[in-house]
């Protein structure tokens, strides 16, 4: 049957066939091949698969992986699931290692109950069958608890390609391809070629931003909306597989968008696809910096070390950055929240309040939104206020220390402190002045920082118009009476009067613990 396919009907009867001759006139191994796919015989009852399982058997040699297989089926003792017959490579391939993993030493066989009988069935039902029977080799038998083992074994690799079995099942399209290959055990996949044109584009992808267009066309039916939590999933399993973690993460709430793009970056092998801990509680604290600040490098290290990352974490940080950077950062939910360690909390704050201070963008807006992200992390609200007021001198200053004896403001502290530069002031005009009559400084009493605190706390905020004229009936910038109240008010209880740009927003308990 020269030129018949190998896998084909008339090439399996003429195999049959020869062997049977050969078996008549001693020759059969010759005719036994080096390596035979024992685990999808050609029949029911295989003359080949039995004479090499028999002579297996009689040189007390162990099984193969395949072989364990075989002998099972061939006795009819085996019905393997769908997946078996759907995706037969891959089970195969789990099969395989589970086999090496348990038995190192392999499965035996033993002795049949008499002589090896072979039968060959002509494909004409006409011409009928025959029947050989080699008297000096034994027939086989597989011992139960063997052939317990090997329905545990095959039952364990159906089992672990079932998702991918059952994918293709509606979707035989896409075997081998994305989606339905991320379904599949890592092992199974060797060098797929959808996954090695993936590791392709990581590779040449100019920061890691890999274009979803690009990842498009190895997908079939690729979504035209944002992917669903199971393709996002299979593309990050997908990008893992060939070692790369993908941001968004997986486990991430933020979004990929079809024409939008993904950020990858080069993993370690022992770490696993969620991240650590500590990586997946810098995911809010990154959405919620990026949500209130332009994130440079600076910035970024800053973050990373409030976080308390390094090695891959921070590089998988870096690339969740880059990603919500571009296409926007989710918002942080309660659950969120929750999920940044409360020793990060206070120094993740005093970031935001020092960026934002040090980029001149703290405005009644600004200060909202980290009053709702100090409500978020569970901050007090009075904690706020002297991070913007430390920021806005320096990341470094420290806050006044509050006064601990009294609540009100320290007139004769401020008296002693002007009369101070009052005695000062006369020395320098005696010493620089000789005939004009200078008027001398004001008394104590005639600063009006008593009388402006009293007015400014008369009402709960003032325009920015309205609190410039106040300052000036009392002789003062509106800056300077401004630094000057909340200088005061730090003197005295250790928080800010006065928050924010136009409104500007009198803190009334501050002023009740200020005013005699």
């Amino acid at each position: 049957m020269e030129g018949a396919p190998p896998g084909s009907v008339a090439a399996v009867r003429m195999r049959a066939f020869l062997f049977f001759v050969a078996l008549h006139n001693g020759t059969a191994d010759s005719l036994v091949p080096e390596t035979l796919d024992l685990t999808r015989l050609d029949r029911h009852r295989d003359m080949v698969a039995l004479y090499v399982l028999s002579k297996k058997m009689a040189n007390q040699e162990s099984l193969s992986a395949d072989e364990s297989i075989a002998a099972l089926l061939i006795k009819g003792d085996l019905s393997p699931r769908t997946p078996y017959h759907r995706c037969h490579r891959e089970v195969m391939t789990v099969y395989r290692r589970l086999y090496a993993e348990r038995y190192k030493k392999g499965l035996m066989l033993k002795p049949g109950y008499g002589p090896l009988h072979l039968e060959y069935e002509a494909a004409n039902s006409g011409i009928g069958s025959a029947l050989v029977t080699t008297p000096d080799l034994a027939g086989y038998r597989v011992a139960p608890a063997s052939g317990k083992k090997v329905k545990d074994l095959l039952g364990l690799a159906c089992e672990a390609l079932d998702p991918y079995s059952r994918r293709l099942s509606t979707r035989p399209e896409e075997t081998g391809k994305l989606p339905a290959i991320a379904l599949c055990p890592a092992e199974v996949l060797g060098e797929n070629e959808v996954l090695l044109a993936l590791d392709t584009l990581a590779k040449e992808s100019p920061g890691g931003r890999v274009p979803c267009s690009a990842i498009s066309a190895h997908w079939v039916g690729w979504p035209d909306k944002p992917l669903s939590k199971a393709a996002h999933e299979a593309l990050a399993k997908a990008f893992w597989y060939r070692g790369y973690a993908m941001e968004p993460n997986s486990t991430g709430s933020a979004p990929v968008s079809p024409d939008g793009a993904v950020f990858v970056t080069p993993r370690f092998p022992q770490e696993g696809m969620a991240g650590s801990d500590a990586y997946r509680s810098s995911l809010p604290m990154a959405n919620l910096a990026v949500a209130l600040l332009d994130i440079d490098g600076p910035v970024r290290e800053r973050l990373i070390a409030v976080a308390g990352l390094g090695g891959s974490d921070a590089a998988r940080l870096n690339a969740h950055i880059d990603f919500v950077s571009e296409f926007g950062a989710p918002k942080v939910t309660k659950l969120a929240f929750e999920t940044i360690p409360l020793v990060f909390r206070f120094p993740l704050l005093t970031l935001l309040a020092e960026e934002m201070a040090a980029r001149g963008t703290v405005g009644p807006k600004e200060t909202e939104a980290l009053l709702r992200a100090a409500k978020g992390l569970q901050i007090p609200e009075e904690e706020v206020y002297p991070l913007l007021h430390r920021s806005a001198s320096g990341p470094a200053s420290a806050a006044p220390k509050a006064n601990k004896k009294s609540g009100m403001l320290d007139m004769r502290a401020v008296a002693e402190k002007l009369a101070s530069s009052r005695a000062a002031a006369e020395i320098l005009i005696n010493v620089f002045v000789e005939e004009e009559s200078v008027p001398e400084p004001p008394k104590p009493a005639e600063n009006g920082l008593p009388d402006l605190l009293r007015e400014v706390a008369s009402r709960e905020s003032w325009s920015a118009a309205e609190f410039a004229e106040l300052a000036r009936r009392y002789g003062k910038m509106a800056a300077g009476a401004y630094d000057e109240l909340n200088e005061a008010a730090y003197e005295a209880v250790g928080d800010p009067l006065l928050e924010g740009e136009d409104p500007i927003r009198v803190d009334p308990s501050v002023a009740k613990e200020m005013l005699p």
